[in-house]
């Protein structure tokens, strides 16, 4: 006689109260920090927890809407250009105090103004040519200057930077 299949476990969110407002949802293993006036909201959904494409990062989701954006009261749509920034860097920490709206050019800034594969380690410095480029942008016009060495080259971008301020 063939064995019975046990149904399959509908996975239990738990949620517990750690005082000043802050509340922490219990999923998969996983503790998920939200504010306590949130926490109707968040019984409405069964939450997983999924990792991103290159599982580099892993997210809190429910029928294809993100714990970030429930947060900020976006149904599933981002607007255009805009990204969730969460400030303490916790995929986890979901109080509206950590969670903003921004630009993708702001998120840059807080990794520290360098995309990750930048070479000089310099915003707006370049390699060029056996050298180094330094360009600015100032009321929409772009300007360049080259350098033999990288900290003359970052060191002429801030300058003109601040003179154009």
């Amino acid at each position: 006689m063939p064995r019975k299949r046990a149904p399959p476990r509908k996975p239990t969110n738990t949620y517990k109260n750690i005082g000043e407002g802050v509340c922490e949802l219990h999923v998969g293993g996983r503790v998920a920090l939200i504010d306590e006036d949130m926490r109707e909201l968040f019984k409405q959904y069964t939450w997983h927890v999924v990792k991103s494409t290159n599982r580099t990062k892993e997210y809190l989701v429910s029928r294809g809407v993100y714990a970030q954006r429930l947060v900020y009261g976006l149904d599933n749509e981002v607007p255009a250009g805009q990204v969730f920034l969460l400030k303490n860097g916790n995929n986890f920490d979901f109080r509206r105090a950590n969670v903003m709206l921004v630009s993708r050019s702001t998120v840059l800034l807080a990794r520290g103004g360098v995309h990750r594969d930048n070479v000089s380690g310099h915003r707006g410095v370049y390699a060029h040519r056996g050298g180094w480029r330094a360009e600015v942008t100032i009321e929409g016009k772009r300007t360049y200057a080259w350098f033999k060495n990288v900290d003359d080259a970052a060191e002429w971008r801030h300058r003109t930077v601040v003179e154009n301020l």
